[in-house]
């Protein structure tokens, strides 16, 4: 498989434009931070596009799109979708947890921002993706307790939920993860958000079944029959 400019600013027209209509479409206020992933992810998409075509060359662009993947890799993702989730759960116990992932999504969203700011970020070409260091920059917080984090805040929140897409959603990305590990695991961070960038076009596939007319869901369901 083939990672490349074309593919990231392809799937990014892809989202920007399906992201926007669903976010227009979308009736229930609640569902707004949800309903806004492909949207965002379209936006990540778009600049890991600019790093693909920066590659190579010690630019201001280069720099600032590196960063900016990593922003929403990093800090966005962990922080949002806990609060995304939160937001449309009706179940008062696992509102609870999830806000609790909420505010440590946030806190560890915080601590991502500083590796960003001081880590010295870069961006290589590895086999057929990007590979994403950081320069001489150390933590006090071990990899696979950074990783336990991110996959609570980022993850986890998808399957607390008792909102059927959302786990669906949730699967989808889940799957994104594995194949993303046995892909290659030095490309995992751009792997893993391209395919949970295109998995998340299943939202737009909900927004616009919910807001189809009753004439419409009745047309299509006589089709079917």
């Amino acid at each position: 498989m083939c990672f490349s400019a074309s593919a990231s600013f392809g799937s990014a027209a892809v989202l920007l434009s399906l992201g926007s209509s669903a976010s227009k479409l979308n009736q229930e206020p609640k569902q707004r931070m949800f309903v806004a992933l492909p949207f965002i992810f379209g936006l990540q998409q778009l600049c890991e596009g600019l790093v693909w075509i920066s590659i190579g060359h010690e630019s201001s662009l280069h720099g600032l799109a590196v960063r900016s993947f990593l922003f929403f890799a990093m800090a966005f993702w962990p922080a949002w979708l806990p609060w995304s989730v939160y937001a449309m759960e009706k179940n008062p116990a696992r509102k609870t947890t999830l806000k609790a992932l909420g505010f440590l999504g946030t806190l560890f969203a915080f601590g991502a921002l500083w590796i960003l700011y001081r880590g010295g970020p870069r961006a290589a070409v590895a086999g057929h993706s990007i590979a994403y260091s950081f320069s001489g920059f150390q933590t006090i917080i071990t990899p696979s307790i950074d990783a336990l984090v991110y996959l609570l805040t980022a993850l986890a929140p998808f399957f607390i939920s008792t909102e059927r897409k959302v786990k669906i959603t949730g699967a989808l990305i889940f799957i994104g993860l594995v194949f993303s590990h046995l892909y290659q695991q030095e490309t995992v961070a751009s792997v893993w958000c391209f395919f949970a960038a295109i998995t998340s076009i299943y939202i737009v596939y909900e927004v616009f079944s919910e807001t189809k007319s009753p004439h419409q869901r009745f047309y299509l369901s006589s089709t079917k029959a």
